[in-house]
């Protein structure tokens, strides 16, 4: 899928793997001061921290 950081679906639980193509992010200023978000271009898709202490 030409643009998107993954492959297939999106999967809410998905690790971020490096692809050999470039893929296409958004990154823009997070909720809070000194914080970004970092997402799929045009989807709500975000990367973001796993919720299970590893």
């Amino acid at each position: 899928m030409p643009g998107r950081g993954y492959d297939g679906d999106p999967d809410r639980f998905e690790p971020v793997r490096p692809f050999p193509e470039p893929r296409e992010w958004r990154i823009e200023q997070g909720p809070n001061p000194g914080t970004i978000i970092i997402g799929l271009v045009n989807d709500e898709l975000t990367l973001g921290l796993h919720p299970a202490l590893i």
